[in-house]
Formats: structure tokens, sequence, C-alpha cells
């Protein structure tokens, strides 16, 4: 929960690989990759960092939604053409394809 905390962790267990779980608003202090390698943290988890910039990004895009009636106005960080190649499109089409059910005649 403080700075000091996290060195008297790394003190403690010098020598044992140690990780640290942040959470922007969380208990523990935000410090850089670096300054928690230099105590001795060899991994760090940002679990909910991405979750909280895109739940940013869908209230920005919903109000202007509400508020306008349109989305013109939403900066967007993808085009749909990259958005389609970023999640491999093509991969996803072919495994529909190759999995398909087509039913029978009779509606089986």
């Amino acid at each position: 929960q403080s700075v000091e905390e996290l060195a008297t962790i790394a003190a403690h267990f010098s020598g044992v690989p140690l990780m640290a779980n942040l959470i922007e608003g969380g208990k523990t202090p935000n410090l850089t990759v670096a300054e928690l390698d230099a105590m001795g943290y060899k991994l760090v988890a940002y679990a909910l960092s991405g979750l909280f910039a895109v739940t940013e990004a869908l209230q920005t895009c919903f109000a202007a939604l509400y508020a306008t009636g349109a989305t013109a106005s939403v900066p967007h960080a993808v085009t749909f053409p990259e958005f389609k190649e970023l999640i491999d499109i093509d991969r996803h089409r072919a495994l529909e394809q190759r999995f398909r059910h087509e039913p029978d005649a009779g509606g089986q």
C-alpha cells in the first residue's frame, strides 16, 4: 500500500522473483516498471489498464451518440480495415467456413 511496504517486501524476499499487481487507483503505488525493477520486482501486471482505457473510450463514444445521434465526432483509434487486420478476420472466416454446418434437407 506504500512505496516503503513494497521496498520492505522486496528486501525480505531478496533473490526471489517478485510480482507487483498494479491497478490504476488501487492500493499499490503506481510506480514505473523501472522503479519496480530496481526494487527487485521482475513481473508487473497491469491487469485492468486496457479495460479501463476501453471503458473510457466506450463512454466517450456512446455519450456522443446519445448527445448528437451520430459517432462522427468520436476520435477512432483504428479504421474498420485496420480492425479487421488486427483481429485477423481472414483466419476467423476460414475457421467459420471449415466448421460450418449446413442442415440437411429434412431440417436436421
